[in-house]
């Protein structure tokens, strides 16, 4: 704990972003805000109309593969991930001895996390634990996720066999994030 009190603003902010993938995290940290600062729901929704420009420096946390990458150094390999999404795989005999009314239904996130060899990836129908498929830059903007995306024409991605995979942000975390980093850039540019 004491090292999360020692840690940077940003490094903490990017944690707290990759925290929030879980929705009941997210809601918490999103009421936690509202108390703390009654206005920043308020300004978090006016800073999109403001359009400011998000400064982009340190370490952060990538939406689509889940690693801590260097803002400064990202190329367009870095990334490796699954644009697709995890389906459970009733063909293979990983479920054959699962009984959803004793150990919970398969399809569900808590078996995806525990369970990824019993899971395909519809982008390339290969088994969960399986590297990702696409290449690109890591993102820490959960909007300019290319995961569980339809329109893939703004990614910068190719094929490949190695990778990661990751998930998408929540908008409100992302909304929780740019708050602070959007009334930075304002400082900054007065």
């Amino acid at each position: 704990m004491n090292a999360l009190r020692f840690a940077s603003d940003h490094t903490v902010r990017a944690i707290l972003i990759a925290l929030c993938d879980d929705s009941e995290v997210c809601n918490k940290a999103l009421d936690y805000l509202s108390q703390l600062e009654p206005n920043a729901v308020k300004i978090a929704k006016e800073l999109p109309q403001m359009n400011l420009k998000r400064k982009s420096t340190g370490m952060s946390i990538c939406v689509q593969c889940e690693e801590a990458f260097d803002e400064a150094h990202n190329t367009a390999k870095d990334c490796q991930y699954h644009n697709g999404e995890l389906e459970p795989d009733y063909d293979s005999d990983f479920w054959a001895d699962h009984d959803e009314n004793c150990h919970g239904i398969i399809d569900s996130d808590f078996c995806r996390k525990e369970y990824p060899e019993g899971f395909v990836w519809t982008c390339c129908d290969r088994v969960g634990t399986e590297d990702g498929c696409e290449f690109g830059r890591h993102e820490s903007d959960p909007k300019r996720n290319k995961r569980h995306r339809d329109d893939d024409s703004a990614s910068e991605t190719s094929s490949t066999d190695d990778g990661a995979p990751g998930e998408s942000r929540e908008e409100s975390a992302e909304s929780a994030g740019e708050l602070e980093e959007g009334s930075q850039t304002a400082d900054d540019e007065s």
